[in-house]
């Protein structure tokens, strides 16, 4: 069990490599059947246009419930996926990250 708990995070520590050299935070749920949710706030390139931040984060297994660009040059985005055994999504985080 613990293996499958591990495949199933090793995407999001991926995305998450991405932001390493700058601040980040992330909040995840993970349902039993593989499905969830993540919010994540990152700071945002100062030539980043909201619409391309929109559609990196999107997917056929992947949608975006919603994105937030702040003053302070960050973003939130809060997406729902359909399980991480999908290889499409997998690799859509992997290739954005």
């Amino acid at each position: 069990m613990a293996g499958r708990r591990w495949r199933a995070w090793s995407p999001l520590l991926l995305l998450a490599s991405g932001w390493l050299t700058g601040c980040f935070t992330a909040d995840a749920t993970l349902d039993p059947d593989g499905a969830g949710t993540i919010e994540l706030t990152y700071p945002l390139a100062p030539n980043a246009q909201v619409e391309k931040e929109k559609e990196r984060f999107g997917s056929p297994h992947v949608t975006v419930v919603s994105y937030v660009p702040k003053a302070d040059h960050t973003a939130t985005v809060t997406v729902k996926f359909d399980g991480w055994s999908r290889p499409t999504a997998t690799a859509r985080w992997q290739a954005t990250g």
